[in-house]
């Protein structure tokens, strides 16, 4: 059907409007008003503004038909200020008032009279200040790293009442609550924050998921109760009863079960990040008493929208009842995500050196590396991580690991320091050689509208005849912000390439292996080498970290990791595999027969050992192996922790009975038997856990069987 506009012979009627706003008698002022013309299908006509004396003049158009206009009094729309026509929508969740007048080809002018008491103009001054943080959060050997996500925008929605969803509720739609009731499911698994990984999993890049915001409905609550007994009877309308006074918590989680697709949502603000990832600003609210917001973002790539958070259902990822002014934490999982370095403070005076890391493993995590560990540091320890993987588990450092170094922005300010030189030696004496592997850093910046990310180079340089020098990162790039799509590698000062140093001699064939040494020197714009004592720098490393990011330091001379103008760090490498192997099993000695078969005596009699082998040269690794009966796990003899001398090799010997008892305690006459071992490596990259240096053997199997 046209538009009534579509049929607008010429000329318009005048449309007289007054608007008394009744006093709050609470000395509050009301806010200005705005009238606005709309058809009676929602289409906006025009607007004109309520003056002091409470009247304003509105023009609709002369239809050759009857027709309804629609004639609103509300608060000044968001769009007042652009060439945008107001949505109604928007004006009436802002509780704005409105009437309906009936024109037409004869009419000459038209009224309309609004009495607004104080309770709904107060509605059109409620503001909410919003503000929150949008991450990625990521895990790396179970250690989290938040980064933060710039110059996304964050679109904020409004939620309608739950009360208002209950009430469009269809029969089929209340059939399938009470089937619910009668049968409840649990909330679909949104995926929890990875935590420290175990044996073989550990060491994973892992990213932070979406969690929602939900708790799951007790079916022991009294309003469970309730419920049930509603849906139990099969009266719809007794259901419908029960759910609007049931706990609203509740019927939230119901609905994020059953209908994730049912809630609907308004957008009433548009926020933007700072390099910080941090968003706030105020949105309008509508009349509600606490408004239910609902979170996504996205991010702009040449021309093209791109969705960045956006998690669903909406109901399960909702914030009900937000408090206005409560800090958000939204965790996006998007590669496409715009990363800035992360926000926290460093406790350290100025001019200082801080090496923070070897790839996500802080030095305050490696024995030698920090006044922490001092008291559990030895000759042999010195350059692990401590307990990475567990306690007891410390780990050796192989691959390609990325030092990663946080210097002053005084350092290039005061033209103390251009330029650092990273170098390693094998063992602890003897000269070192610097590492040439290219360092770069990424910056986001807009062209236009589009948010682009380009390549700031840090070396390898040659200064005044000085090689293998690298840039010490300017506390800004030419435009925008640091970015960091890859933080493994967008956050490194170098690249030490632990398999294939030295080139000579090179490597030996089962791997690099034992003590080798960091070395951290700077220089000045012209290439010279940089007197630490004399430019006021200190090297420090890191201690601990408060809950607001907040990283202590502690001057690195204090534990001996200052030797001259060099900061020196022992690092100890393992690139060795391990090993596992499964053993022939033996009843009694005897191997099985030529059909693989155990023949076992009446009784049943005899034992059967079960030899395995799970080694590294240094036990540098974890185990775990399993025997299965069938599909039935046997605990003993399965067992899983450290390699030792215990596992190089263990044999378990299990009774035939104890073999062939299942937990009902009857007795199997025949059973089939499966073992598999899997060996892990404990070395790291300092982000990831190198599983190529993982064995795991051909799983075997075997039977046990009476004597004929």
């Amino acid at each position: 059907m046209a538009d009534p506009k579509d049929t607008a012979t010429s000329g318009s009627i005048p449309v007289q409007v007054t608007v008394t706003l009744q006093s709050s008698g609470k000395g509050d002022t009301p806010p200005p008003a705005v009238a606005y013309a709309f058809t009676d299908t929602g289409h906006f006509i025009g607007r004109a503004a309520v003056d002091a004396k409470g009247s304003a003049t509105l023009q609709v158009p002369r239809y050759q038909s009857p027709q309804m206009v629609r004639i609103v009094v509300g608060p000044a729309a968001s769009e007042a200020t652009t060439d945008r026509a107001p949505a109604l929508p928007d004006l009436t969740r802002r509780a704005a008032q409105e009437q309906f007048l009936r024109t037409g080809p004869d009419v000459k002018a038209l009224q309309a009279s609004f009495v607004i008491p104080s309770d709904i103009w107060i509605c059109w001054i409620r503001f909410c200040f919003v503000k929150g943080t949008l991450l990625k959060r990521i895990y790396s050997s179970g250690i989290a790293v938040d980064y933060p996500v710039c110059g996304a925008t964050v679109y904020v929605w409004e939620v309608e009442r739950i009360y208002l969803i209950l009430s469009k509720l269809t029969d089929i739609q209340l059939s399938k609550i009470s089937q619910y009731l009668l049968n409840p499911q649990p909330l679909p698994p949104g995926p929890p924050d990875p935590g420290p990984e175990r044996f073989a999993q550990f060491g994973r890049v892992e990213v932070a998921q979406p969690v929602s915001t939900l708790q799951e409905f007790s079916v022991a609550s009294p309003e469970f109760e309730a419920a049930h007994r509603a849906a139990a009877s099969g009266n719809l309308a007794s259901l419908r009863q029960a759910l609007l006074t049931v706990n609203e918590a509740a019927i939230r989680y119901i609905f994020c079960i059953l209908f994730p697709g049912f809630i609907t949502k308004r957008l009433v603000a548009t926020l933007t990040t700072d390099r910080c990832g941090q968003f706030q600003g105020y949105v309008l609210l509508s009349c509600y008493e606490t408004p239910n917001l609902y979170f996504s973002s996205a991010i702009s790539f040449y021309g093209f929208s791109f969705s960045i958070y956006e998690p669903t259902p909406v109901s399960c990822y909702t914030y009900w009842n937000y408090s206005c002014g409560t800090e958000v934490t939204l965790y996006t999982t998007s590669a496409l995500a715009p990363l800035c370095p992360p926000c926290p403070p460093i406790d350290a005076p100025e001019n200082y050196v801080l090496f923070r890391a070897l790839g996500n493993v802080q030095l305050n995590g490696i024995y030698g590396g920090s006044p922490l560990l001092s008291g559990l540091t030895t000759p042999a320890n010195v350059g692990q991580a401590a307990n990475l993987y567990g306690a007891g588990y410390d780990s050796p450092f192989g691959g390609n690991v990325l030092p990663r170094v946080e210097f002053d922005s005084s350092l290039r300010a005061l033209n103390k320091a251009m330029y650092y030189q990273v170098s390693f030696r094998q063992g602890t004496s003897g000269a070192f050689t610097p590492l040439t592997g290219e360092i770069n850093r990424k910056y986001n910046h807009f062209v236009g509208s589009d948010l682009v990310t380009s390549v700031y180079n840090l070396g390898p340089k040659v200064v005044n005849g000085v090689p293998n020098l690298f840039e010490i990162p300017p506390a800004l790039p030419p435009e925008g912000d640091w970015a960091f799509p890859d933080p493994p590698v967008d956050l490194a000062n170098a690249q030490f390439p632990t398999t294939i140093l030295p080139a000579s001699p090179p490597p030996p064939p089962e791997g690099t292996h034992g003590k080798y040494q960091l070395k951290l020197d700077l220089f000045d714009s012209t290439g010279a080498a940089v007197n630490i004592v004399t430019a006021g720098i200190r090297y420090f490393v890191p201690t601990t970290q408060d809950p607001d990011g907040t990283i202590h330091t502690a001057d690195a001379s204090t534990i001996g990791l200052v030797s001259g103008n060099s900061f020196i760090l022992t690092v100890h490498v393992d690139n060795r595999m391990t090993a596992g192997s499964l053993g022939t099993p033996a009843l009694d000695g005897v191997g099985a027969d030529t059909c693989g078969v155990f023949r076992y005596s009446p009784g049943p009699s005899g034992a059967v050992a079960i030899p395995y082998t799970a080694t590294h040269p240094d036990n540098f690794a974890t185990y775990s192996y399993r025997l299965s009966r069938g599909a039935t796990l046997l605990t003993p003899p399965t067992a899983s922790g450290k390699v030792s001398a215990a596992t190089n090799p263990a044999t378990p010997t299990m009774s035939v009975v104890s073999l062939l008892t299942q937990p009902d305690l009857t007795i199997c006459d025949t059973a089939g038997f499966a073992e598999d071992l899997y060996v892990a490596a404990l070395a790291t990259d300092g982000w990831s856990r190198l599983s190529q240096y993982d064995s795991s053997p051909a799983p075997r199997a075997f039977v046990l069987a009476p004597k004929h």
